[in-house]
């Protein structure tokens, strides 16, 4: 049997936050926004399972799903569906590849093909300074 792992509440980590100099911006429903020393939110991708989104939806793939020029929804289709799609994040440094399979089709959707490049923080600018 394996040893359960710890667990921290949200208000547990909040305080970690603000000990390591993030403070509150913004809410949005349950969700709080924390920046850094230089006003900058680390979030810039979200994966959201609960929106049941197929990815023939004009949505599931869109502009629509940038949330204040800073982060983007990422869609993901329920598994009681005719078709079943899921996606594939490909990490990079420098960007994120997001791919679509049509589990009925057995194919790679290009339509639905998106690469995410994160805007540079303003440490992340002022180490790439020669």
């Amino acid at each position: 049997m394996s040893e359960k792992l710890p667990r921290i509440t949200a208000p547990e980590a909040i305080k970690v936050l603000e000990l390591v100099s993030f403070s509150f911006s913004r809410q949005s429903g349950s969700h709080k926004i924390y920046k850094n020393r230089e006003g900058n939110a680390q979030i810039f991708l979200w994966v959201s399972g609960h929106t049941h989104t197929p990815a023939t939806n004009e949505s599931f793939a869109s502009g629509i799903n940038l949330y204040e020029k800073q982060v983007t929804n990422i869609h993901n289709g329920d598994m009681n569906r005719g078709t079943i799609w899921t996606n594939s994040l490909y990490l990079y440094p420098d960007k994120v590849v997001i791919k679509t399979f049509n589990h009925k089709k057995g194919v790679w959707m290009e339509n639905t093909e998106r690469i995410i490049i994160p805007q540079k923080t303003i440490v992340e600018r002022s180490r790439a300074k020669p």
